[in-house]
């Protein structure tokens, strides 16, 4: 009897690209000539062999994504001259890492270059040297670092007394001047997001990158947040990293999503509302994207673990906006929220009820305003702070009402990671639907680990959140219909 056995041959590829060009050790004392000039590639391909290793980890949730390189320490040759990589890599050098779980015959994108996965900046270089059990002697070299979102994590802004440590990237922005006003009061959560990356990230990417560098030197933008304005006299004042800045006055977290991402054409800065759904599978937030599920077969997941609990069960939501609250009397209209206690007091809703769970409070801030909002200065005419104090009132209101829309079925949900075959289509940000049998569960992907091994495999560990599967089944009809049967029904070894 012939059996069909998938073969999987990974194809996984990685490109040094020198941005340090270093000519001297100190301003003075030359380096040997088997140093390495700018944009130089160095394609450590080949040295993905036996003892190697990489790992890439990417998260929506934070600042940048990481990677790491283990290879063989096998010399570098340049005409009759041997080097170590450890001797040829240096910090800031760029990096790309490319991964395709290709099959024979696949056509994912370009047949001859597997898809981007990371683009990077070196941070770190190490080299590793032991005597084997063996007796033969083990030398590697592990290069780690991070995505381009390391560039927004080192860029920082301080105010220390007579000086300001980052002025070069306030000088180059008008809404930053250190003695300006801006041109303008209030800008949309858009805007502000796009005149950051424009005015200071795009110039000190641009900086960093060597003349006629194959690199992106500029971000592209992927912006769809809709709503909300960004009060310009407070981001002036504002300290930190310029993750950090975007982060604060963009809502990130509770409402919206902020990270960098590699694409075929280049770095994309994405900020866009959460896209988060309810248990009914409708999207939270009318602006988000309602993203199709990645169908994620049983025969292609290694290990699967998943996990309900009460830990984030939210049943009395509060939202603030401490910038009105000086400029207006936001806080004694929302404590005259009387009228409408339901959109706070969930204590009597089914999966928060406080005879269950006790009273749980979610606090939440937002350092937006609503779409109508012109000014957030004090001192305002009396008709123009009403209807400002209204818009208020109802930003405040919906803001709240996405929280609530959000947490209030915590106790449903399912959380976990699940460890599969690497594929090049799941990133994070993305909806997969594991299927088992005629079972399926969809989750959100918050973050993806890559994991190669040379000579035993590419694989991926996703963290998964909002699962669905505990709904479904607790929804399933019984008989073939029940979720163990349905589990089963289909698979081979069922």
């Amino acid at each position: 009897m012939a059996t069909n056995v998938q073969l999987y041959v990974p194809d996984v590829r990685v490109v040094v690209f020198k941005t340090i060009g270093r000519q001297t050790v100190d301003g003075q004392t030359p380096v040997s000539q088997r140093v390495l000039d700018t944009n130089r590639t160095i394609d450590l391909t080949p040295w993905l062999g036996e003892g190697g290793r990489l790992c890439v980890s990417k998260s929506v949730r934070e600042p940048a994504g990481g990677w790491s390189l283990t290879v063989p320490d096998k010399p570098y040759a340049q005409g009759n001259s041997f080097e170590s990589m450890y001797g040829l890599i240096e910090p800031m050098d760029f990096i790309e890492i490319r991964m395709r779980h290709n099959l024979p015959g696949a056509s994912t994108g370009n047949p001859t270059k597997p898809p981007i996965l990371m683009r990077g900046f070196v941070s770190g270089i190490s080299r590793n040297e032991a005597m084997g059990n063996d007796g033969k002697p083990m030398r590697t070299v592990t290069i780690n670092g991070q995505d381009l979102g390391k560039l927004w994590q080192i860029m920082q802004i301080k105010y220390m007394p007579g000086y300001v440590v980052g002025e070069n990237y306030l000088s180059s922005f008008r809404l930053f001047e250190r003695f300006g006003l801006g041109f303008k009061t209030s800008m949309t959560a858009s805007e502000f997001i796009t005149e950051v990356v424009k005015s200071i990230m795009n110039p000190f990417l641009s900086s960093l990158m060597p003349p006629n560098s194959p690199n992106p030197t500029a971000f592209n933008l992927d912006v769809s947040v809709a709503n909300g304005v960004v009060d310009v006299g407070g981001a002036q004042n504002q300290q930190g990293t310029i993750h950090g800045l975007l982060s604060y006055f963009g809502d990130v977290g509770a409402w919206n999503e902020l990270y960098i991402e590699s694409r075929e054409d280049g770095e994309y800065v994405v900020y866009r509302p959460n896209p988060l759904r309810d248990i009914n599978g409708n999207v939270i937030q009318p602006d988000s994207l309602n993203l199709t599920p990645i169908d994620i077969d049983a025969k292609d997941v290694i290990a699967l673990n998943v996990s309900r609990g009460d830990e984030n069960v939210s049943n009395y939501y509060w939202t603030r906006a401490p910038r009105f609250e000086l400029v207006d009397n936001i806080v004694s209209q929302q404590f005259a929220i009387g009228a409408d206690p339901e959109s706070v007091d969930l204590g009597h809703y089914t999966n928060s009820a406080a005879q269950f769970y006790g009273v749980r409070m979610l606090e939440t801030e937002t350092q937006q305003g609503g779409n109508d909002v012109t000014t957030m200065s004090s001192g305002q005419p009396a008709a123009q702070q009403a209807t400002r104090s209204a818009s208020m009132m109802n930003w405040i209101n919906n803001r709240r009402a996405i929280v609530v829309a959000s947490n209030k079925d915590n106790v449903l949900l399912e959380r976990g990671t699940a460890r599969i075959r690497a594929n090049e289509t799941v990133k994070p940000g993305s909806y997969v639907r594991i299927v088992r049998g005629s079972f399926s569960s969809t989750f959100y992907v918050v973050g993806v680990d890559l994991d190669f091994i040379p000579y035993q495999g590419l694989f991926q560990t996703l963290t998964l959140e909002r699962g669905d599967g505990f709904i479904k089944r607790v929804t399933a009809g019984a008989g073939v219909q029940s979720p163990a049967n349905a589990e089963k029904s289909g698979l081979a070894n069922g």
